[in-house]
């Protein structure tokens, strides 16, 4: 006679659901991310080649699309902070978290210069800082920041 399995109890059903969300969250944060990554490169190529596609292409494309114009240039900007290789490296360093996003990405391409982005990238992804955080330490290092002048 085949030995019967008890049956899970709430609890552990309950963190093997809770298992599955996170690992869905995450798998769409990083398709998310990968797929707007992918319009983005397209956007930079347009704005990279005003000669082939015009100077207003991402303008052109923005009102196609239904979209700001502003939103299509951080998209671009995205692509010029983080070459390919970049982008999979951070992604890939997320880890298990959902935390950081495509709206994280678009803030650090304000960081003032590329070793100030990597530092906050590592920061926020290490202590899963959410974006109005990150912002809030932007603006830090801004008013910081002395003055050109």
């Amino acid at each position: 006679m085949p030995k019967l399995t008890p049956a899970p109890t709430v609890e552990a059903a309950f963190a093997e659901h809770r298992a599955a969300i996170r690992a869905l969250l995450v798998q769409a944060t990083r398709d998310e991310i990968a797929t707007r990554y992918q319009a983005s490169l397209r956007l930079l190529l347009l704005k990279r080649n005003p000669e082939k596609y015009g100077n207003q292409a991402l303008e052109r494309v923005a009102e196609d699309l239904g979209l700001g114009p502003a939103t299509l240039h951080r998209y671009s900007a995205v692509a010029e902070a983080w070459p390919g290789h970049d982008i999979h490296d951070v992604l890939a360093r997320t880890g298990g978290s959902a935390a950081f996003s495509w709206s994280h990405l678009v803030l650090l391409t304000r960081a003032p210069s590329v070793a100030v982005r990597q530092e906050l990238t590592d920061a926020c992804i290490r202590e899963g800082w959410s974006v109005r955080e990150l912002g809030d330490r932007l603006q830090a290092l801004t008013a910081q920041a002395p003055s050109e002048g």
